[in-house]
């Protein structure tokens, strides 16, 4: 794994046994859940699995997550913690790259043809770091992630926050984000 190959970084799974903590160091470790299949079942193994190795009440905690659906992810790591400590653990969303958008040379083309609007754009080629992602979602995807975490993120009755499903805690969606949305 690239943790281990150039951050000299202890990488484990559950599988691999011994889960304890180690007591001659506490070198960086990064303990990888790789059983769950969305992001509720993502913080509950994690919890488990951090409590196997006795890391019951996390001072912090970084999510490496997808950068359409880190804050998700961190609003789930933060109700499953709430009530740990005065505030609980400090929970930071880190997606590995975050990829750029721009409007498609295709889409200012005229056209009589009816579309989705994914034709309209385009992921740059060079991105935030230079470099491009082999392997991303194709575009029509990619909308379809973000578009699908405002419903999820709002706190009423369809949404996953208390006053809905009650998987994350309140999160606050900007009023141009809403806006966005609805248009």
């Amino acid at each position: 794994m690239i943790a281990e190959r150039w951050s000299g970084l202890l990488v484990k799974t559950p599988d691999d046994g011994d889960l304890a903590v180690p007591q001659e160091a506490f070198a960086p470790t990064i303990i990888v859940e790789d059983k769950s299949t969305n992001c509720g079942a993502n913080e509950l193994e994690t919890k488990a699995l951090l409590g196997a190795r006795g890391f019951t009440s996390p001072r912090s905690i970084v999510v490496v997550q997808d950068a359409t659906m880190s804050r998700r992810t961190a609003a789930c790591f933060e109700k499953a913690y709430e009530g740990i400590g005065k505030e609980g653990p400090v929970v930071v969303a880190w997606p590995t790259f975050v990829p750029v958008v721009t409007l498609s040379h295709a889409s200012l083309e005229p056209s009589n043809s009816v579309d989705d609007g994914a034709a309209h754009f385009e992921f740059d080629e060079a991105g935030p770091t230079g470099v491009r992602k082999a392997g991303l979602w194709d575009m029509r995807r990619f909308l379809d992630l973000l578009v699908g975490e405002i419903p999820r993120l709002r706190d009423d009755e369809n949404g996953y926050g208390p006053r809905g499903k009650g998987f994350i805690g309140h999160v606050d969606v900007p009023v141009e984000v809403e806006e966005a949305w609805t248009t």
